[in-house]
């Protein structure tokens, strides 16, 4: 996996630099075949760990909010339902990891893809967890006519049902993140004197 990852780098480093397009194919042709490849989250994980080149950042970054959308079904949703054992919620939960520590030393462009794939993986999560919830929300419904279904499905879309089931469990995780993050800031606000008087 180390050679793969020496290769990616050279790869991303001759695309940046090179002066013809003869020199720059084969780089592309590299870094095309590394975005279209299947299940690539160990490759991605290890190129966020250690490498420092933000254009190879950046595609590793983009590459996960691809393969996240694509392979969702195959991949992630089997497992969606285990909590913190679920692919994930472990992906996420390194993305977030990720951009707490790293995030500040690479550019700002590789940063946000990284974090666009920790939001397609949210946002495709709780896509998942609507559709899930809907559908048990419809099948207790069976007993309806067809004006009713009509009507029910309508209402789905429009207003959530009476008894949403347990949330999401990847947005819990995010609120938890986000939660630990803005911990210290509000913490730091409370060290004010309130006592002073204002004069």
């Amino acid at each position: 996996m180390d050679a793969v990852l020496t290769q990616l780098e050279e790869a991303a480093s001759v695309q940046l630099t090179a002066c013809t397009s003869e020199e720059r194919r084969p780089a592309e042709a590299k870094i095309l075949q590394f975005r279209s490849q299947s299940q690539p989250y160990e490759l991605c994980c290890l190129i966020l760990n250690q490498s420092s080149n933000d254009f190879l950042l950046y595609e590793a970054g983009r590459c996960l909010s691809h393969a996240v959308v694509r392979e969702w079904t195959e991949v992630f949703l089997p497992s969606i339902n285990d909590g913190d054992n679920s692919k994930a919620t472990q992906l996420l939960a390194f993305l977030l990891n990720w951009a707490s520590q790293r995030g500040q030393q690479v550019s700002a462009a590789s940063r946000q893809r990284v974090l666009g794939a920790a939001g397609a993986l949210v946002k495709r999560a709780a896509a998942a967890h609507a559709e899930e919830v809907a559908t048990a929300w419809r099948s207790n419904n069976t007993e309806m006519n067809t004006t009713q279904r009509r009507l029910a499905r309508m209402r789905v879309l429009i207003s959530p049902p009476d008894d949403p089931g347990p949330p999401c469990p990847i947005l819990l995780r995010l609120i938890e993140h986000i939660e630990r993050l803005i911990q210290p800031v509000v913490q730091g606000g409370m060290d004010i004197d309130l006592t002073k008087e204002v004069r």
